[in-house]
């Protein structure tokens, strides 16, 4: 098994809000996970449209 640890950038409008968090919950139980960014918005109520949450994800990775 290798030292290295994931760093994991997630997204997402308010239509996967809660999806976003559930797969959050468990990236951040898994001890291969280093960090967890999360560039989404925080509830469903979040209206912010999904092209800027995925650009600013994008640009996340791309640094």
């Amino acid at each position: 098994m290798t030292d290295q640890q994931w760093r994991v950038v997630l997204a997402a409008d308010e239509a996967g809000v809660s999806y976003k968090d559930a797969i959050k919950a468990d990236l951040e139980k898994d001890p291969r996970v280093k960090e967890v960014i999360d560039v989404g918005v925080g509830s469903d109520t979040d209206k912010t449209a999904y092209p800027h949450v995925a650009v600013a994800g994008a640009r996340k990775i791309a640094a």
